[in-house]
């Protein structure tokens, strides 16, 4: 079952539940964190669109992240992009691992 917002209140209260989500795939697995700043990075070079090259080595253990956050971006497909969902996973990974900043 995929959720859509109706309002901009609805769609707040949703990006909250996505990240909350990220947290807890972290929280069962705290090495997911940098995988998803690394995955948040590399699919944002040249631009955000929820998609990298798997044949590109440098690329190479972004399955990992990719997988983890499926059900994520299956969740909420009508309300965020895959690269909205992995860039909010970046930063929540980000976040986590700096909780005094």
């Amino acid at each position: 079952v995929s959720i859509a917002p109706s309002s901009d209140e609805d769609l707040s209260e949703l990006v909250e539940e996505a990240r909350s989500d990220i947290a807890a795939l972290i929280r069962n697995d705290r090495r997911l964190a940098p995988k998803f700043v690394r995955l948040g990075f590399h699919d944002c070079v040249g631009g955000c669109n929820g998609c990298v090259d798997s044949t590109n080595h440098d690329n190479n253990g972004l399955e990992v992240p990719i997988i983890a956050l499926r059900p994520v971006v299956q969740t909420y497909a009508n309300s965020f992009t895959r690269a909205d969902i992995w860039a909010m996973a970046s930063l929540v990974g980000s976040e986590v691992s700096q909780p005094n900043n």
